[in-house]
């Protein structure tokens, strides 16, 4: 994911998240999901297909494996900083909100040993995303455990 600007990350999250609300997705969807215009929505998806992340098939947006792949992390970190604002007595909304921002200027160091210390466990499902992820998606976005 080194190769994504933040907000290439935004957009990866919101196709994740619309296909899991929407089932597809195409680009006014996003339009008025972000709240961006058609134009930029049209550049940043031609930048992830050129990257791999992203394709378009009859005017839907598709992530790849490696759109999908990404997402997930992103949403991972978002859920494990989530927890340990929680953890230490932040109220959830407020956690799940400082913790989209908190991602974006994190390494994978400081997540990955704030999940140590938190202990959070990482049991996977079978859409490899933990339960506590899953929670903190539904949570955030609104959408039903698949």
């Amino acid at each position: 994911m080194l190769d994504l600007s933040v907000s290439q990350k935004d957009y990866i999250e919101a196709i994740y998240v619309l296909y899991k609300q929407l089932g597809s997705v195409r680009s006014i969807d996003i339009v008025n999901h972000l709240h961006h215009t058609r134009a930029s929505i049209s550049i940043a998806i031609q930048a992830l297909v050129e990257k791999g992340y992203v394709e378009k098939i009859n005017n839907r947006i598709i992530l790849t494996e490696k759109g999908n792949l990404a997402a997930e992390e992103i949403i991972k970190r978002h859920c494990v900083l989530a927890h340990a604002l929680q953890s230490m007595g932040i109220d959830s909304e407020t956690a799940i909100r400082d913790a989209k921002q908190m991602e974006r200027t994190l390494s994978d160091q400081v997540i990955n040993r704030t999940a140590e210390v938190i202990n959070c466990k990482k049991l996977r499902t079978q859409d490899n995303i933990c339960e506590k992820e899953l929670t903190f998606i539904n949570k955030v976005y609104g959408t039903e455990n698949e």
